[in-house]
């Protein structure tokens, strides 16, 4: 879809977070930023069946990275072979470069930081719908860096 062309229709969202009170918290305020949450799940498995079982997909599922029988990178993993057109972010409670790397590799266009503000919050969910990725500046650094420190050997001298 065309960035610049304007829909009424919300972007439609799946959690998947273990934790209840967290999970209600952030599909309340995503709510109150015009986001329509149309599924929770506590864990991988649940949103697994609720999307199996769903006459409407999301466009977006916000995944947790810790949860109970199922991480979030093996999570997106199973949606993004299942459900290709669902884009997907990592949710977290801390900047880790590994848990970054395993979501990225798992499918996960995004990584929100469960702290982060509103204003980075509705970017991210809207830069993911529009363009299927949104990278934010913590994002970026650590993946400049992890290149630099880890992939020396693709540069060549004469």
């Amino acid at each position: 879809m065309n960035p610049e062309m304007k829909t009424n229709k919300p972007i439609t969202i799946a959690i998947a977070d273990d934790h209840k009170q967290m999970r209600t918290a952030i599909c309340d305020y995503l709510n109150r930023m015009g986001f329509d949450v149309i599924m929770e799940a506590k864990d991988g498995k649940d949103l697994l069946s609720q999307l199996e079982s769903a006459q409407t997909l999301p466009d977006i599922c916000v995944l947790d990275y810790r949860m109970p029988g199922m991480t979030g990178d093996e999570l997106a993993t199973i949606i993004g072979k299942k459900y290709p057109a669902i884009k997907m972010a990592a949710m977290t409670t801390n900047m880790d470069t590994d848990c970054l790397l395993r979501m990225l590799a798992g499918g996960c266009g995004s990584y929100l930081v469960k702290s982060s503000s509103p204003a980075e919050w509705k970017t991210a969910i809207e830069g993911l719908n529009a363009e299927g990725y949104h990278c934010t500046d913590w994002m970026a650094k650590t993946l400049i860096e992890y290149v630099r420190d880890n992939c020396s050997e693709l540069v060549k001298y004469n």
